[in-house]
Order: C-alpha cells, then sequence, then structure tokens
C-alpha cells in the first residue's frame, strides 16, 4: 500500500525545468532564483540539481511563471517582516511543514533551523509534528 501511495505521488510530481527548456517568462524567473539562492540562507542544501534545474518550490513555481513572481515576492516580504527572532521565524516553518507533510521545507529548514540555533531535539521534534521543550516564549506561541 505504502509503495503504491510513493508510485502515485511521484506520476503527480511536475517535470524538472531545465534552462535550456525555459520560456521567456519562465527564464525571468529562473533568472531572479539564481539571484536569490546565492544568498547564505541557502547554503548547505540543494536548490538545482546537478543539470541547472531548480528542485523543490522554485522548481513548480517555475512552471507558473506570473504566479511564481509573486510567490517570490511574498516570500522575500514575509522573510523581512520585524519583530520575529529568525528562530521564531524557523519553528513556525517547520510546524507548518509538519503539519502539511512539506518534504522539501524541513529538509531545508531543519538546516536553516539549527542554524537559527535550534538543537538538534528540537528540530526533529519539530518536523515530527510536536512542540519541543526549551523554546522561548516567543517560539512557544510561534509553535
Amino acid at each position: 500500500m505504502e509503495e503504491s501511495r510513493r508510485r502515485e505521488e511521484m506520476a503527480m510530481r511536475l517535470p524538472l525545468l531545465h534552462p535550456e527548456e525555459l520560456t521567456p517568462a519562465q527564464r525571468d524567473l529562473y533568472d531572479a532564483f539564481d539571484t536569490m539562492v546565492k544568498a547564505d540562507e541557502y547554503a548547505g542544501f540543494e536548490v538545482r540539481d546537478a543539470d541547472g534545474a531548480f528542485v523543490g518550490p522554485w522548481g513548480v513555481m517555475l512552471h507558473f511563471p506570473e504566479l511564481g513572481q509573486a510567490l517570490a515576492r511574498f516570500i522575500d516580504l514575509a522573510q523581512r517582516l520585524p519583530g520575529l527572532s529568525e528562530r521564531a521565524r524557523q519553528v513556525v516553518i517547520l510546524t507548518i511543514g509538519a503539519r502539511f507533510d512539506v518534504a522539501y521545507e524541513l529538509y531545508a529548514h531543519a538546516r536553516l533551523g539549527a542554524r537559527a540555533g535550534l538543537r538538534p531535539d528540537q528540530v526533529a521534534t519539530l518536523c515530527a509534528g510536536g512542540r519541543p521543550s526549551g523554546l522561548t516564549e516567543e517560539e512557544a506561541l510561534a509553535a
């Protein structure tokens, strides 16, 4: 049953788009993503495959460039909202990623959460959908 579910999920995935296959609108978005992922925040986890195709949310957004442009702008703005520490921001992302079982988000933000100072056991608990011990009041509210 589990293997059947995995095959079904894999069949529903959008194909990766390699740079030479992109339309002009997709290429503009690809170039914007290329600039964005050069930031230190993206170091330490895969954002492209060996052939240059974006993976994870970037790969999906390339299929829908108009929506992708708007989502990229929203993500950029949300990352710079004042009043939330980086640790709390990672708690929010890991909590939501676990709730909706978003594998890439959990993969990438587990690393970013650790980089922000969350302990390995806290990251693991968040990724499993729990509320870890030792969070600050802000982080507990975020969870």
